[in-house]
């Protein structure tokens, strides 16, 4: 691939957003939301047309073949879908004119794991 044609990512920015989500009955637990926000620099010679895909695995340095999100025109993206207790990895990619420029750097979220139960839980009943 000629000089021309080489396009960098930088990954600058990630950050997990917690959100609770309430429930109903204050008896049960409340469930937690977790996402990722991907932020990256954009790519040198970014043009009208041009898109980014963002490739996610849970194996350091190995990646799908097809993308997590494609067709990202800004330099941002949320993933929704991360489970609690799963360490992630994402890359980002530009694509111009038909081809795709190699992976951006590497950036890692570890998504919490959900609380431990309390244990020891009883009941007394008394008469009135």
């Amino acid at each position: 691939m000629d000089d021309k044609k080489k396009r960098n990512l930088t990954l600058v920015g990630i950050s997990i957003i917690i959100a609770l989500t309430l429930g109903i009955f204050p008896i049960y637990s409340v469930p937690t939301v977790y996402t990722v926000s991907l932020s990256w620099t954009p790519a040198v010679g970014f043009q009208t047309g041009d898109t980014y895909n963002v490739y996610r695995s849970t194996t350091s340095g190995t990646y799908p073949a097809i993308p997590l999100a494609s067709g990202i025109t800004v330099a941002t993206y949320v993933d929704k879908s991360v489970l609690p207790g799963t360490t992630y990895f994402y890359v980002t990619s530009h694509l111009s004119g038909g081809s795709e420029s190699v992976f951006s750097n590497e950036a890692q979220a570890v998504i919490p794991g959900l609380p431990l139960p309390p244990s020891g839980c009883g009941a007394t009943v008394t008469k009135q």
